[in-house]
């Protein structure tokens, strides 16, 4: 077929922009590619994908999300060796089981990865899965469109792949997780906005101990832009205060948990990613009835004072042991009343939730991440152009503290009371000097992540003023006595420092964000239905 030119090839600013080199055209009978020209061509990665058009509009490619494609692959490399030495450990424990009774069957080894791009538009993601991450058995490329299912069956033969490993599947993404429940090791849903549609059906979908990779990006709705329509999307309501890129992070995750929990599945966070204009998040799935009924105590509620940056954290429910049982009892709220003891203010309190309060990453499994950044260990990867941005983003998240939810921001807290900013790394330091934790967020250099109760944090906020010109009128937060011993500002210890690498690069070009949705054309009751899986954010 010759291949018409409809537009400029969309190429991604990064560090090395992949180019589309001459390549040997498929030895099978079929298509003759003779006439593509590189100029017909999308290339990243490995994967080099025809331009066409579906319904007079071109498919839909977003250079933007080469960062997020690049990361995926890092990350499903490090997640098919651990899922291999499981499930080899566990066929090695069968075996020695049979061995001893004499009888049973042979299990079976790992065989590869089982994996389902539900929303693949153009088989781009699913095309870079197979030629960059080892161990992958079958790729489901699934659209809900025949004509982007037939230029995603085009592409996998343009790239040479036999078509019965990458398979162009054309179904509604939710009826078919429905119809395959527990096949898939990974499933991976990157639709252009929200990712609630699809959450009931992939959490049934994934097999044991499999992964979802979730992407969403409704930021506005996540942020708490609009309230009312995070709550009826996600169970939750987003706070807008200065912690709003976790909370959209916290509100997905209760919401793949709960969903999850309804199947009696629990959900294990891997690296959960504030990236720019949208949330990226890996988690496994596991069938456990009794990490289901622990729901409860990762889930929370958080009240945000309107007066300052004061914040609580009120869990939906606890847990303690008695022996073997594990009593679970409702959570309490804060006994002090409507005044916040900070500033004073009888402001009402936001309530924002529920949302996951437990932790947003597994840190053994972020360092088999970084581990696959290395220098010596790129050249296994050489479709990554972006791997500055992987490493620092992983770098970030390792350094995060790892069940701390939510941070105050040092800018904030300054702001409040009229004081020139306090150096961050002096903050963070001084409040681990005290026994507490305290470090950043991943996307926020200016947080202040920590353990430590708001009374101690305010101490050392107001210990910080002593030092300062005194401001004109003095706020009630710094009226207030110092009852925290030994708070010391100092620099931070020698001991503390660490390797530094660059963790919070700046955009490539100015306006970067996503570009306007694919739009579907069909007419009828169902017209609005392809736009959940032709709209993805490739």
């Amino acid at each position: 077929i010759k291949v018409k030119v409809e537009a400029q090839v969309l190429v991604m600013a990064s560090e090395s922009e992949p180019q589309c080199l001459p390549r040997a055209m498929p030895s099978c009978p079929g298509p003759d590619y003779s006439d593509v020209q590189p100029e017909d061509l999308i290339c990243e990665g490995l994967a080099e994908i025809i331009k066409v058009k579906v319904d007079n509009n071109e498919v839909f490619y977003n250079p933007v999300q080469v960062f997020n494609r690049d990361l995926s692959v890092v990350v499903l490399k490090a997640f098919s060796a651990i899922r291999e030495r499981e499930v080899n450990e566990a066929a090695a424990r069968k075996r020695s089981r049979i061995a001893e009774r004499g009888w049973g069957a042979d299990p079976q080894q790992f065989g590869g990865l089982n994996i389902l791009e539900a929303l693949s538009a153009t088989g781009l993601r699913a095309i870079r899965y197979w030629k960059e991450v080892p161990r992958i058995a079958s790729i489901c490329a699934n659209d809900i469109k025949t004509e982007a299912a037939d230029h995603i069956r085009r592409n996998v033969e343009f790239n040479s792949i036999e078509a019965a490993k990458v398979v162009a599947n054309c179904s509604d993404a939710v009826l078919h997780m429905h119809n395959n429940k527990g096949k898939y090791d990974v499933i991976d849903l990157d639709p252009y906005g929200s990712a609630a549609p699809f959450l009931d059906a992939a959490v049934q979908s994934v097999a044991n101990g499999g992964m979802l990779c979730i992407t969403s990006t409704d930021s506005a709705v996540l942020c708490g832009k609009t309230p009312e329509v995070s709550f009826y999307k996600y169970g939750g309501t987003a706070v807008r205060g200065k912690y709003i890129h976790e909370g959209s992070l916290r509100l997905l995750l209760n919401a793949v948990a709960h969903a999850a929990a309804r199947y009696q599945r629990s959900v294990v966070p891997l690296a959960c990613f504030s990236i720019d204009f949208y949330v990226r998040i890996f988690v496994r799935i596991r069938d456990s009835a009794s990490k289901a009924k622990d729901l409860g105590c990762t889930s929370g509620l958080v009240l945000q004072c309107a007066g300052c940056d004061c914040f609580r954290i009120v869990r939906m429910g606890t847990a303690t042991e008695k022996g073997a049982q594990k009593i679970h009892k409702p959570g309490r709220m804060p006994s002090h009343g409507s005044q916040c003891l900070e500033c004073e203010s009888d402001s009402e309190w936001a309530i924002g939730g529920p949302m996951w309060m437990g932790p947003l990453y597994c840190p053994s499994f972020v360092e088999s991440c970084l581990q696959l950044t290395k220098e010596d260990k790129r050249e296994d990867s050489p479709g990554i152009t972006s791997w500055a941005k992987v490493l620092g983003l992983l770098t970030a998240l390792s350094e995060e503290p790892v069940d701390v939810p939510l941070f105050y921001t040092l800018p904030g807290l300054c702001s409040v009371v009229k004081l020139s900013c306090a150096p961050v790394s002096r903050f963070r330091a001084a409040l681990r000097r005290l026994g507490y934790q305290a470090g950043h967020f991943h996307r926020e250099p200016q947080a202040v992540k920590t353990d430590a109760p708001e009374k101690v944090v305010f101490d050392v906020l107001r210990t910080w003023a002593k030092a300062q010109p005194a401001p004109k009128v003095v706020h009630p937060i710094l009226k207030h006595e110092i009852e925290t011993p030994n708070i010391d500002l100092s620099e931070p210890d020698s001991s503390e420092a660490v390797i530094r690498v660059p963790m919070f690069l700046p955009n490539p070009e100015r306006n970067w964000g996503p570009k306007r949705a694919a739009t579907a054309t069909s007419a009828g009751p169902s017209a609005k239905m392809p736009k959940l899986s032709v709209a993805s954010n490739e």
